[in-house]
C-alpha cells in the first residue's frame, strides 16, 4: 500500500489515504529465469474492491470524488465488489499510470496533487509515496510461470 498525503488546494485538503500498488508493467523475479510478473492483478484489485474496511472506503470515496471532479465517469459504486469493473478496465479507463501527464489519468492527478516540494533546481522532494522499501508481495502472491508455482519475491514498488 501506499500512504497518498494530498496538498491543502487539493480536494482532500491535507488528508491521506491508503492505496494499493496500482501499477501497469510486469517485474523480473530475482532467480526465475524469463519472468514477466504483474505488479498489480485482477485478483489483488478484487479484493480491494470487496474491502469493507474504513480506511478503504474513505479511499474509494477520494477516487470517486476526483474522477467526478475530473468528469471521468468512474462512480463509487464501481468501486465496490460485483460491480464487474476489472483490474484492466480501471487502469486503461481511469488510473492510466502509464500515461501520468494525460489530462484524465487519475494516477497523474493523484501525482499532481499529492503533497511535495520544489527546491530550487525545480527538483520534486519526497516524490515517493510507498511506505515500505519493499511490497511485501511474497506473503500473499504466487504465479503460475510454465506450469511451476513460483513464489513472487518481495519487490521495490516501480515508482
Amino acid at each position: 500500500y501506499y500512504l497518498w498525503c494530498f496538498d491543502p488546494s487539493s480536494l482532500a485538503e491535507t488528508t491521506c489515504y491508503y492505496y494499493p500498488n496500482f501499477y501497469y508493467g510486469t517485474f523480473q523475479a530475482a532467480g526465475v529465469i524469463n519472468t514477466n510478473i504483474p505488479y498489480y492483478t485482477d485478483v489483488e484489485f478484487q479484493k480491494w474492491l470487496s474491502n469493507n474496511e474504513d480506511y478503504v472506503k474513505d479511499a474509494k470515496d477520494y477516487m470517486a470524488e476526483v474522477a467526478a471532479d475530473m468528469g471521468l465517469g468512474l462512480t463509487r459504486a464501481q468501486l465496490n465488489s460485483g460491480s464487474g469493473l476489472t483490474w484492466q478496465e480501471f487502469e486503461a479507463d481511469y488510473w492510466k499510470s502509464e500515461f501520468e501527464s494525460d489530462a484524465t489519468s487519475l494516477f497523474g492527478r493523484f501525482s499532481k496533487d499529492a503533497w511535495h516540494s520544489i527546491n530550487n533546481n525545480d527538483l520534486v522532494l519526497y516524490p515517493t509515496r510507498r511506505c515500505f522499501e519493499e511490497d511485501y508481495s511474497a506473503s500473499y502472491r504466487e504465479v503460475d510461470i510454465d506450469g511451476t508455482t513460483v513464489e513472487v519475491p518481495n519487490v521495490p514498488p516501480p515508482f
